[in-house]
């Protein structure tokens, strides 16, 4: 699930289940009863027609109601087809009753097991009528929680994915969101301990005060103390635990070169140079509690730099990235997978995260996972507004 453009390949996979199974099952099945029943000696001929009674079923298991009435029709009539044949055969050769009641049987129970497999299908398609609502509903409340980020937001270009590791739940505990305040450019990602509608809502209360602080407050260390405060009295409101918690990056940059970050409970971001294409693990030299934990803290937050240069990028996760790369916790796969795209720019590096990741674990993701890359862009010269020419647009 992408949260830029709401898509990605993932929750394409109810559909390519339905595509396949529900569509080329079925209808293979049919197409090895004809078969069959051409090819085998005449004495196994009237159990071939018995293939086609798993057609309805295969359908509705896979399909809605449609797919299935439209196979058992199909099914029907190729079954129909099969018994007059062998039926027409068998009166012309040896008029025998007993094989004429079994002809009878048959078609009986094919009509039986035609009716019944709608009754899956019909089941079926509410469930899935359910669902679509449900992911409406939980697109309505991504966009709510996880604004769409700009594809520039003042001196850096930005690029944002939520995977969410359930198909219907489009969104889980982990965030993040970017502001251009009058102290830079400031974001966070950060990851809610739990899972579920806590989560969510632990989460969108945490976005909502970054987005209202994060303008006014003067350095990222208060920025971060205000915000522990809020989590902390969050959790008492929603009557949540209080070793509850959530682990976050501060990242604040501005027009002049580098940037700065503040680790609570969360690793630092890859730093990406433009001049080599070499990739960097920061990492803060004095980490902070997660938020909501501030009171464990024996001293005050502090900030580590960042040489953000222009053209350089910062990839900022959560630990459903470098857990999906790497379950066991051995090496360092993400910063070896980084160093192939280099030269991407935040958008294409982060497509080809998440494409990776989709390849790598097969599009079954254990954990939640929020990615947000960013990369400086050249400070624009005051000299580029003035037009030399008054008739030439600046």
């Amino acid at each position: 699930m992408r949260t830029d453009g709401f898509d990605m390949t993932r929750p394409g996979r109810l559909w390519r289940r339905r595509g396949v199974t529900g569509t080329v099952f079925p209808g293979l099945l049919l197409v090895i009863a004809i078969v069959l029943n051409v090819v085998i000696p005449d004495e196994f001929c009237p159990f071939v027609p018995l293939l086609v009674i798993g057609v309805p079923a295969l359908a509705a298991a896979t399909s809605g109601i449609i797919g299935a009435a439209i196979y058992a029709v199909l099914g029907a009539a190729v079954a129909a087809g099969l018994f007059v044949a062998e039926a027409g055969e068998s009166i012309a050769m040896a008029q025998n009753d007993l094989r004429m009641g079994l002809f009878v049987s048959q078609i009986v129970a094919l009509a039986v097991v035609f009716v019944a497999s709608l009754i899956p299908g019909y089941l079926r398609s509410r469930r899935e009528s359910a669902m679509r609502q449900l992911r409406s509903v939980s697109e309505a409340v991504q966009h709510a929680v996880l604004i769409p980020l700009p594809e520039q937001d003042g001196c850096v270009r930005t690029a944002a994915e939520y995977l969410s590791a359930d198909d219907e739940a489009l969104i889980g505990g982990d965030l993040y969101d970017i502001v251009d305040t009058p102290y830079g450019v400031r974001m966070i990602i950060g990851d809610v301990r739990g899972k579920g509608l806590p989560a969510v809502t632990s989460a969108n209360a945490l976005l909502g005060a970054f987005r209202a602080v994060a303008p006014t407050a003067r350095t990222l260390p208060e920025l971060a103390e205000l915000l522990d405060d809020i989590v902390h009295r969050h959790k008492r409101r929603a009557g949540l635990d209080l070793e509850e918690f959530t682990t976050a990056t501060f990242v604040s940059t501005n027009e002049d070169e580098g940037a700065e970050m503040l680790c609570c409970g969360h690793p630092g971001p890859l730093l990406i140079r433009a001049a080599d294409g070499t990739v960097t693990q920061t990492s803060a030299s004095e980490p902070w509690p997660p938020l909501g934990l501030g009171y464990l803290a024996t001293q005050p937050p502090r900030t580590d730099p960042i040489p953000f240069e222009t053209g350089d990028r910062l990839l900022l996760y959560t630990d459903g990235v470098t857990d999906s790369f790497d379950p066991a916790g051995a090496g360092d796969p993400l910063r070896e997978r980084v160093e192939i795209w280099a030269d991407a720019g935040p958008k294409q590096l982060v497509e080809q995260l998440v494409a990776d990741l989709g390849d790598y674990t097969h599009g079954r993701f254990t954990d939640d996972a929020a990615i947000l890359a960013i990369q400086r862009i050249a400070r624009r010269s005051p000299a580029m507004d003035v037009s030399p020419d008054p008739t030439v647009p600046p």
